[in-house]
């Protein structure tokens, strides 16, 4: 039986920091749902900004 393609993420994050806070590396695929669940003030919109680059990481990259 063969196997499925493989997905190539459409983003992915390396390294990413911003004001204090280190985020894990992620890679978001094409088809799917992505959940980013956490506690108030943890990062999430900062994170989804981010990903979005309407802010500039301190460190490491998003790409698309």
């Amino acid at each position: 039986m063969p196997h499925p393609p493989t997905l190539q993420p459409i983003l992915t994050t390396h390294d990413l920091s911003f004001a204090g806070i280190r985020y894990p590396d992620i890679a978001f695929q094409r088809q799917g749902i992505n959940i980013i669940c956490g506690p108030s003030g943890c990062g999430k919109s900062t994170l989804l900004r981010l990903c979005n680059r309407t802010l500039v990481p301190s460190t490491g990259q998003v790409r698309l």
